[in-house]
């Protein structure tokens, strides 16, 4: 079926159909060049992405570290014998818990059982490496097996008064998906156990699972982001993630609690990092605690007198990537086994971090490595809100102290994603680049379905065509171990041996693959062109409010107008005590969100006019336009954010969004306050006692097609991607300025008959991106499919 309907959505002749829009391409109109780092990933150990999965190590808690230091382990003892846990004389310092075993006599025993993350996945004749480092003298019994059936069964003698690492290979006899791994000693015996390991056969470099390391070269990603997120603040600075504890031998790691609720043990550390972008062909964008503890939970900041230890590690971190062998870093890393540099060209300070006392801190790090690594690219924290005065306030400090790159993170609904395409259309040319370090669309329940992917795909075409501002995007998170989850919704879902990639994935793999090199101007008629319509309406926030003489005109005539002389009902009333006394209409409750609407809903070009005053709260006023309903209007919010700020909003589905930036302003008490908004098509004014406030033109709209197109040199293909997310197919026209040869062209869809799909273990692909060739003629038509994204790769090199 799906090789069928391929053939039906190739391009058809434009005498066929009746077009609903035109699509045209200048070629000779050039815009920006495209990030080579465009599109990348971002990894961070939450939902067991990397130890109970990226990692390939099978056992869990192998070091006996974690707070419950048996935790993922099962003890069976049988008469004269002991397991207890010792740290009298361990491997090392940052490893000092061991399990020390004791058997008197030949009818005693204990057994070790570890089931991994709900089982361990066992394929017929892998080799299975084994590996422990004991002391003293015993016989262990190494098995794997699951209800009575054994898979695996090695005998290993530890002949070492000293700790010694053992290692052997297991050899599956059969298949089995959910197998224990237990060392059985059955002998006198006085032995100590530490670093129990079993790996995975099927690993990259004996470190990371194949497929899991398969699906990101999939994606080709420009550059990977590591290793946080939040998990590099920690919930306090004592736990926030240092880089010197993950390198190095891994008996020589420091086991540690992550924010996130589980333990890491840093088997996948800085050095396996930077070589997995190295294979990977990825840029390496590390971050680095910037002596912050998360502030979204309450920080802890380290002393500014106090830095220089985290500005150190910074800078031994870029030591560690760059340096020559002669360097103290620079020869670690060669110790470690890998002489050449790594060619770091980025640094992340800090995540999620905001205000003055970071901003202090990023000055530190930014004078001391500028001056000793002038040519590293610093990245600056934005707050976790992506809009908003905490925002606004970061952005401007970031323009004014010669930030090159900010990092942006964006967690929003469908509404907002199709509704911000254009969101970086106006940033500045001049100001700091942007790296958007996490994103993700999130729909109701947080599903991983083919609605996110296609606001995610309708917000990377607008990434696409502003690649001169923005310069890296990853989505995130990326991997999520089903049964282990913190947080959804998640690029990959994975087991002990299944791996599948949601719509998500395939869009950014889409879009990863096929970037092109520079923009082309390309432009979709006809637009709908916007115009605010709807009823107007008065509110407060926390706030007791009075307004007089409200006036709605149409600028030919009165639409409506009270004085509240009368008690004459002419709004009506969205929650909130409202009522008419002594002349003025009064909002009472001291309750969040209190509206009166007034008028209708198909008022367009209207302007109101009201005076308004504070009685008592903590804000200021709310006056209302274009409201459609409950959950679609515009507000001009007067006072807003703590009585702090003003800002004009914008609500689709009852998703708030804020119109171009807010600015300082407070009410105060007891005042008169003159209000008027001017509506005209997209138009916003808002004047507070004729004053001009803000001048908005809202470009906030919905699409009919979101689309970018880009050129090739290599290949000499012209690349379209075309995002339809509405439940309509839409036939376009597609024409070229010119009279140009389309040699074939490689169309790449995906699509699915709802937009509540999603992939799963028993179908990984239902929602999966499908291919074909056709040869179209300049000008041709093409049926873009109901909720889908489409690539055209047109090639017109005469030497294809």
């Amino acid at each position: 079926m799906r090789r069928l309907f391929c053939f039906f959505a190739i391009a058809v002749s434009i005498f066929v159909f009746s077009v609903d829009y035109e699509l045209f391409i200048d070629l000779d109109r050039k815009g920006p060049q495209i990030s080579p780092a465009l599109y990348g990933i971002f990894i961070e150990d939450i939902n067991h992405g990397i130890d109970g999965g990226l990692y390939s190590e099978l056992v869990r808690n192998r070091s006996f570290e974690h707070t419950n230091p048996l935790e993922g382990w099962l003890i069976n003892i049988e008469g004269q014998a002991n397991a207890v846990i010792e740290s009298v004389d361990p491997i090392g310092e940052q490893n000092k818990n061991y399990m020390k075993i004791s058997i008197r006599d030949e009818k005693s025993k204990v057994i070790l059982s570890n089931a991994g993350y709900d089982g361990f996945s066992l394929e017929k004749n892998k080799n299975y490496l084994f590996s422990v480092f004991a002391k003293g003298r015993s016989k262990l019994n190494i098995i794997l097996h699951n209800a009575g059936i054994i898979y695996a069964n090695v005998c290993l003698e530890i002949d070492s008064n000293n700790w010694r690492k053992y290692e052997l290979e297991l050899f599956p006899a059969e298949k089995c998906e959910n197998a224990v791994f237990s060392i059985e000693i059955n002998e006198p015996s006085d032995v100590s156990l530490d670093m129990i390991s079993l790996i995975s056969p099927n690993s990259w470099n004996k470190i990371m699972r194949n497929d899991l390391v398969e699906m990101l070269q999939n994606l080709q990603p420009g550059f990977m982001r590591f290793p946080g997120g939040c998990l590099v603040e920690g919930y306090n600075l004592e736990n926030a993630y240092r880089w010197k504890d993950t390198i190095g031998p891994v008996e020589y790691r420091k086991t540690k609690a992550n924010l996130w609720g589980y333990y890491q043990s840093y088997g996948v550390g800085f050095h396996e990092y930077f070589l997995l972008c190295e294979h990977l062909s990825s840029e390496p964008v590390p971050v680095v605690n910037a002596g912050i503890s998360c502030q979204v939970r309450g920080a802890q900041f380290c002393p500014v007198d106090q830095i220089d230890e985290w500005v150190q590690d910074a800078l031994d971190l870029i030591e560690y990537a760059n340096g020559s062998t002669s360097t103290v870093w620079g020869n670690k890393r060669m110790i470690n086994g890998h002489e050449k540099p790594f060619n770091l060209k980025y640094l992340g300070i800090g995540n999620e971090n905001w205000g003055e006392e970071y901003q202090n801190r990023f000055k530190i790090f930014q004078q001391v490595i500028k001056e000793k690594y002038p040519d590293i690219k610093l990245i600056f924290s934005c707050p976790p809100e992506y809009e908003g005065p905490i925002f606004d306030e970061a952005i401007t400090w970031a323009k004014s102290n010669g930030i090159q790159i900010i990092d942006e993170h964006i967690y929003a609904p469908f509404e907002w994603f199709l509704a911000n395409a254009d969101r970086y259309d106006s940033y500045d040319r001049n100001g700091p680049k942007v790296m958007i370090g996490e994103y993700a669309c999130h729909v109701s329940g947080r599903r991983n379905n083919l609605q996110a992917a296609l606001a995610e795909a309708a917000f990377m075409t607008g990434l696409e065509r502003n690649s001169d501002v923005v310069v890296m995007a990853s989505y995130a998170p990326l991997f999520n171990r089903v049964g282990w989850s913190q947080w959804t919704p998640d690029l990959i879902w994975f087991d002990a041996s299944r791996v599948y990639g949601t719509p998500s994935y395939y869009v950014q793999k889409m879009f990863s693959t096929n970037p092109g090199d520079v923009i082309i101007y390309s432009i979709l008629s006809p637009e709908d062109q916007p115009i605010i319509s709807g009823m107007a309406g008065l509110g407060s926030w926390k706030t007791q409010v009075e307004f007089d003489h409200i006036k709605i005109s149409n600028f030919e005539k009165i639409l409506l107008y009270d004085d509240f002389a009368k008690n004459e009902k002419t709004w009506q009333s969205y929650r909130g005590i409202w009522k008419i006394d002594n002349g003025v209409l009064k909002q009472t409750s001291l309750g969040e969100d209190r509206r009166a609407y007034f008028g209708e809903k198909n008022w367009t070009d209207y302007a109101i006019e009201v005076r308004a005053r504070k009685i008592s709260g903590t804000e200021g006023f709310l006056v209302f336009f274009g409201v459609k309903d409950d959950q679609n209007y515009y507000c001009w919010n007067i006072g807003g954010w703590n009585n702090s700020i003003s800002a004009v909003q914008k609500s689709i589905n009852g998703e708030k969004m804020i119109l171009a930036g807010t600015k300082p302003l407070k009410i105060d008490t007891n005042k008169w306050y003159d209000i008027r908004i001017e509506l005209n098509g997209e138009n916003i004014k808002c004047y507070l006692n004729r004053q001009l406030i803000h001048d908005i033109n809202d470009f906030y709209q919905y699409k009919p097609l979101y689309q970018v197109c880009s050129y090739d040199y290599e290949s000499g293909d012209i690349i379209l991607k075309v995002v339809n997310p509405w439940p309509n197919d839409k036939t376009v026209k597609i024409e070229f300025n010119r009279k140009i040869n389309l040699h074939h062209t490689r169309t790449i869809t995906i699509t699915s008959n709802s937009y509540a799909d999603e992939n799963s273990f028993i179908a990984p692909e239902n929602v999966f991106p499908y291919a074909f060739i056709s040869e179209p003629e300049n000008p041709f038509i093409y049926i873009f499919k109901k909720y889908s994204v489409t690539i055209l790769r047109m090639n017109v090199n005469d030497n294809q």
